[in-house]
């Protein structure tokens, strides 16, 4: 299966973190980010996201570009922000992908973090996710992967 994560685009500032919404710039790229998987040819399966803001619209945006016919249902989830601890996350994500390939919409740094220890990195900070980053993985087991593709927005071909 493959494992789609992305690191929400930009946000307006805000003092209420949760509630902040991308800026128009973030509404963009999020949807840059769709048409280049939907021309790669990804049909997501299942989609989850944290429940902060920006990331709910990045995900939004992304599925309104990429998901042919029905798009998956997508899901929020309290495992994909920062203050959830690695084992728990590994956890999660083997209990809830079942062979679908899956987007994954989260948060700096943990979203390096996690994808570097799929990939079996020895420091877990090597990759940079920038915002609207994606990381493709192939996967069996969602235990180890291997890197398909990383790219961040600017080196999207549009």
């Amino acid at each position: 299966m493959t494992l789609y994560f992305v690191r929400h685009t930009d946000a307006l500032p805000g003092l209420d973190d949760a509630s902040r919404p991308l800026s128009p710039k973030g509404i963009t790229d999020a949807a840059r980010i769709g048409k280049y998987l939907k021309l790669r040819g990804v049909r997501p399966g299942a989609a989850y996201t944290s429940p902060l803001l920006r990331a709910k619209q990045t995900l939004q945006g992304i599925l309104a570009e990429c998901a042919r016919g029905q798009p998956p249902v997508m899901r929020e989830d309290d495992a994909l922000l920062n203050e959830t601890l690695p084992d728990a996350f590994s956890g999660w994500l083997r209990a809830q992908v079942n062979g679908e390939d899956t987007l994954l919409i989260g948060h700096s740094p943990t979203i390096g973090e996690r994808v570097a220890t799929l990939l079996r990195m020895k420091d877990p900070l090597a990759l940079h996710f920038s915002k609207g980053a994606i990381a493709c993985l192939e996967t069996e087991d969602c235990r180890r992967a291997r890197l398909e593709f990383f790219l961040r927005l600017p080196d999207l071909p549009y």
